[in-house]
Formats: structure tokens, C-alpha cells, sequence
């Protein structure tokens, strides 16, 4: 009996027609295992908007603090926890809450010593600042979310910041808050910093707490988190290299370097590529915020719902919706 088998033609030809399906599904798969790591992003977004929102009925109805009061006789939130810290309890971690303010003399009414000699300076805190939380990490990052070189900055990583408002004009001014809600012109900044100063505009701030009452944009016109996974654009080293310009959850307020918020700018123009040292603008408190999803990025609103945002955001509007009480009208972007 004669036997049939496949010509060595025929045999390319069917190699060849498989390669071509495999190269149409990859993308396809690719892009399917993405818009999954978007939506597992969105999602701890609205995890950590529900966190705030319990943190604000638990202490008279006012957001974390950007980066706490401090005790220690340096200036409001220098070398104090910062956000990512006062969030534990109300995402499961109080465990590690409790650790830490054991560790600092009861760090809830300000620190008695600084995060930073907690983190790196006693064994307990070596522990704590090392522990992935997985609420404070995107998917998406291609890279180990723990810091474990000595690089200064060791640690489990936030790739999520607290939005502190918007620098728009010279004539911006801060507004402050009494007791009875309404607000009074101050000074032209909440804190000067050689990092860039902070304003008081937006939800989170430097050695305060905002009042929910003080959101007079409206809850759902304001950001309160954002993606934020900064390197440095040029060279190969120091912050062009992991963790680039992203740093551990447990920092807070460091001489007027804010790890745990960062605020718009002019030159702050979603996923740009910019370097600290291009210039005085691009200063580390001004680093732009950005994804490593395609097209922008997720950001948190005040209310606690999620918006996906274009890179190609108007810098005016992207700067209005980083105020609180700048009197802006609606703005609508895309859920």
C-alpha cells in the first residue's frame, strides 16, 4: 500500500501559515492581559478611595494628612509619615499600622523620630518598610515592585501618589481654613521647597489635613490619586535606573520633598519624559504623573470612582481638576 505524507513545500507552507496565526493572536493576547492589568489598576484605586472615605468618617471628616504634623521641632511634616501609612488600618494592614507606631512613640499625633530612622535604622522597621502591599502597586510595572539595593531608597514601592494640587499662575494663592469652614488669602505657598513648592489647592498638603467641606469643585471635579512611575528620560544612572524616581510607601515629608503626593505643573504634562536636572522646573515635588498602560493613566477622584485619563488632557482642564476650590465648572472625562 502506497503511503502519503507531506512534500517538504507543503510541510513550509503549514509552518509557515502557523507562524502567521501566532503573530495575529499575540497582540491580541497581549492586549487582553493589559486592559486586565488596567482594570486590576482601576480597582485598587477604588480601593484605596474607599480606604479614604472611612479614613474621613473615623477622624472628623477630614482626608490623610499629605505628610504629617511632626513633634520633633523641624517644620510641619518634615521627616513625618506621610498618606500611604495613615491608610493602613483601612486596608487591611493594621497590623503593620500598630508596628510602626509602637516603633515611633505613638506617630498618630506626630512623629516623635523620623519615618526615615524607622525604616532604616531599626530592625522592625526594616521589616515593615520592606512588606509589599498590594493595593499600592499597578500590574503593569515591569519591574520588582521591592527595592532591596542600596540605592538610599530601599523598600516596598507605592506606584500610586496623592495628588496636591495644581501651580497655575504667579498669582496663585493659598487659602486657609478655619473653623468654620470658609477660607481667608494667606501666603503665595503652603511650604517652599528647593523640591518645589506646595500649594494649598488640593486634596492632600504638607503638614495638614483638608477638611471634606473644603472641596467646594466638587468631589467628583477633583483628583485625589494617580499613577506615578517616573525615571529620569536621559542618562544611565542615579534616577534613570530603577526604581527611577519612585519610592517606598512608608516615606512621607522629607525637608520639603513630598514622596507621598506630587502636584501639577506646566511642565507636568501627563507621561512626559523629563530628567531633574534639565532645569529648575522639573523639580522632584513637579514630576509628572504616568502609567505604563498605553494612552494615559488612572486617576482617583475625591468621590472614589476611577477615571482612565488621556495623556493628551488639556493642561488647563488636567490642572482644574487637580484643585479643590479653584471654582472651576464641570469637567467630563471618560469613566
Amino acid at each position: 500500500m502506497k503511503k502519503h505524507g507531506f512534500t517538504l513545500v507543503e510541510l513550509l507552507v503549514v509552518i509557515a501559515i502557523i507562524g502567521m496565526l501566532v503573530g495575529l493572536l499575540l497582540p491580541a493576547v497581549q492586549m487582553a492581559r493589559e486592559a486586565a492589568r488596567t482594570m486590576q489598576c482601576s480597582n485598587h484605586q477604588k480601593q484605596l478611595g474607599v480606604a479614604v472615605h472611612t479614613y474621613i468618617s473615623a477622624n472628623n471628616e477630614k482626608f490623610p494628612f499629605g505628610s504629617m504634623p511632626n513633634k520633633n521641632g523641624k517644620s510641619a511634616g518634615d521627616d513625618a509619615f506621610g498618606i500611604f501609612t495613615l491608610l493602613l488600618p483601612y486596608i487591611e494592614q493594621g497590623t503593620l499600622y500598630e508596628e510602626i507606631s509602637e516603633g515611633t512613640d505613638n506617630f498618630a499625633e506626630g512623629s516623635q523620630y523620623s519615618y526615615w530612622t524607622f525604616a532604616n535604622n531599626t530592625t522592625a522597621g526594616k521589616v515593615v518598610r520592606d512588606t509589599l502591599i498590594d493595593t499600592y502597586v499597578c500590574p503593569s510595572w515591569p519591574d520588582e515592585f521591592i527595592v532591596t539595593t542600596e540605592n538610599g531608597y530601599p523598600g516596598a514601592l507605592s506606584l500610586y501618589q496623592g495628588v496636591g494640587g495644581a501651580v497655575r499662575n504667579n498669582s496663585e494663592y493659598d487659602k486657609k481654613e478655619d473653623d468654620s469652614g470658609y477660607y481667608e488669602k494667606t501666603s503665595t505657598w503652603c511650604r517652599t521647597s528647593g523640591y518645589g513648592n506646595l500649594p494649598r489647592n488640593g486634596i492632600f498638603e504638607y503638614g495638614k489635613s483638608v477638611r471634606i467641606g473644603a472641596v467646594s469643585d466638587g468631589m467628583s471635579n477633583t483628583f485625589m490619586f494617580a499613577e506615578f512611575v517616573q525615571r529620569d528620560h536621559t542618562g544611565t544612572e542615579g534616577n534613570a535606573k530603577f526604581p527611577g524616581n519612585v519610592r517606598p510607601w512608608i516615606y512621607g515629608g522629607w525637608d520639603g520633598a513630598s514622596y507621598p503626593y506630587k502636584v501639577i505643573t506646566d511642565y507636568s504634562q501627563l507621561n512626559s519624559k523629563v530628567t531633574r536636572n534639565d532645569g529648575g522646573n522639573y523639580k522632584f515635588n513637579y514630576l509628572p504623573f504616568g502609567s505604563h498602560h498605553t494612552g494615559g493613566a488612572n486617576f482617583g477622584r475625591a468621590d472614589g470612582s476611577v477615571a482612565f485619563v488621556s495623556d493628551r488632557i488639556d493642561m488647563k482642564v488636567y490642572k482644574n481638576l487637580a484643585t479643590r476650590n479653584g471654582g472651576e465648572s464641570n469637567v467630563e472625562i471618560e469613566d
